[in-house]
């Protein structure tokens, strides 16, 4: 399976990003869960970055949490054949919304979103996105890394 397959992969490559946008409007009120290699097999960082509104500035935090988190999340993907979405019909959100998911598959990345998905792909990706909020205790969160982190 594709998460037993990446503790060859160099520490800081991006294995999921979740992106959920609350309208069409550009840089409006979004949400954004990445998980990252680190240099423990046991280990994978989450970077959570939110913003409220176009006004607001964006918030980092990051969490060191379980490699099973990634385990959880391709088992979904996996599950759910999202490297199939693509080739599916286009469908509309009708609040405006958008959600992209990104996922590390073979070297490359598989890009999803709620532009081509199946009539319950926005449950799909949300479960995903809650699967990474359930690790993002207290505990595992790195002090001040809302400062120091940089977004590529």
């Amino acid at each position: 399976s594709a998460a037993e397959s990446m503790t060859d992969i160099p520490a800081g490559t991006m294995l999921v990003d979740y992106y959920h946008s609350t309208s069409a409007i550009e840089n409006d009120g979004h949400c954004e869960l990445v998980l990252y290699t680190t240099d423990s097999t046991d280990t994978v960082k989450l970077c959570i970055f939110t913003r409220d509104s176009a006004d607001a500035d964006e918030i980092c935090t990051t969490y060191l949490i379980p490699y099973k988190a990634v385990q959880d999340c391709f088992d979904i993907i996996n599950k759910h054949r999202l490297d199939s979405w693509d080739s599916m019909e286009d469908t509309t959100s009708l609040d405006g919304a958008l959600t992209v998911c990104k996922f590390y598959s073979g070297g490359s990345y598989i890009r999803v979103s709620t532009e081509k998905m199946p009539p319950d792909g926005d449950k799909i990706l949300d479960s995903i996105s809650n699967v990474m909020q359930t690790y993002a205790t207290a505990d595992r969160a790195v002090p001040d890394s809302s400062e120091t982190e940089v977004v590529m």
